[in-house]
């Protein structure tokens, strides 16, 4: 069955989405903003319904917009890698391992690992993926990025899980919070304020599965942050409540700006872990980049990075 949308069309939805106006969409594709229009009006003639609309002077993207969207998106990012390889592959990387995770960035520890992992494989390069355009897991089933950092139970069976380790989820609130006295929170008392997160749509193995959902508690407002920085500033200036991992948040309570409490009486505990495709044999360099990490964490050098420390000589 020959296909309907040409590169051109998803493209442009990435653009659409991404500017907000159809002209400067237009424009960051060396286009007019007529013939942008054209393409809109092509799609919505080739696949038989539209998908965007006009509301109040904005374009929204319909039910089948949102979901050409997605692909666009994963289509965008396939042929992005495929050009990064093909440049690497010339500066005489012959490997990347590209590492991401929706919910936390990883950047506070990551990087010392990327150093030592890159000086022992000199034709490996390892890249950070910001912004996924789906889960943790997905993201590495669908090949958008080869290694996942998530934490919580794993019911996949095209993965492969490495535990790193064990870390626990805290509530963080400002001093001031009338919360904060409490030796710790249950999910109860998320309801009354904003919920500050990561996104709406919440990763597998966090607070959702583990505090809210056991409660039957649906939180009323979520503020989505986009990254941890941000989840911390909006908490700090008192727009509404948080949950991080206790390592995520370590650098924020230094200067008694930000309180963080443990969940529940005997608190909530996740297990972090590296996740790649089932496929992936054990010499492979994802599963090589995998297993290095997992022991990395377990000699004590993740430990020592946390705490603000130079990992030991030779780690």
């Amino acid at each position: 069955m020959p296909l309907s949308l040409e590169l051109r069309h998803f493209r442009l939805l990435v653009a659409l989405e991404s500017h907000q106006s159809l002209t400067r969409a237009a424009a960051s594709l060396s286009l007019t903003q007529p013939a942008a229009s054209h393409q809109l009006r092509e799609m919505d003639r080739r696949i038989g319904t539209p998908v965007v609309q006009r509301v109040k002077g904005k374009y929204r993207f319909t039910p089948i917009g949102e979901r050409l969207l997605g692909t666009a998106k994963v289509i965008e990012n396939a042929l992005s890698q495929a050009e990064s390889d093909v440049l690497n592959y010339r500066k005489g990387v012959s490997h990347i391992v590209r590492v991401g995770s929706h919910a936390y960035g990883c950047y506070q520890w990551l990087p010392a690992f990327m150093r030592r992992f890159q000086d022992q494989e000199n034709d490996v390069d390892t890249e950070i993926v910001g912004s996924l355009t789906s889960l943790s897991h997905q993201a590495v089933a669908s090949g958008e990025i080869d290694v996942a950092l998530t934490a919580g139970r794993l019911n996949h069976n095209r993965l492969t899980a490495f535990p790193l380790f064990e870390d626990e989820l805290v509530g963080i609130l400002p001093p001031d919070h009338p919360l904060a006295g409490k030796e710790w929170l249950e999910a109860e008392d998320f309801l009354p304020q904003p919920f500050i997160s990561y996104g709406i749509q919440p990763e597998r193995g966090f607070e959702h599965d583990l505090l809210f959902s056991p409660a039957n508690v649906a939180l009323h407002k979520i503020i989505k942050a986009g990254v941890t920085e941000a989840v911390v500033e909006l908490v700090r200036s008192g727009f509404g409540l948080g949950i991080l991992s206790q390592w995520a948040v370590r650098g924020h309570l230094k200067n008694d700006t930000l309180v963080a409490k443990r969940l529940s009486k005997n608190g909530i505990f996740v297990t972090w872990q590296a996740l790649i495709r089932q496929e992936e044999s054990e010499s492979s360099v994802v599963y090589h980049f995998a297993q290095s990490l997992q022991e990395w964490c377990r000699d004590g050098s993740f430990d020592a990075v946390i705490a603000g420390h130079a990992p030991p000589p030779g780690r």
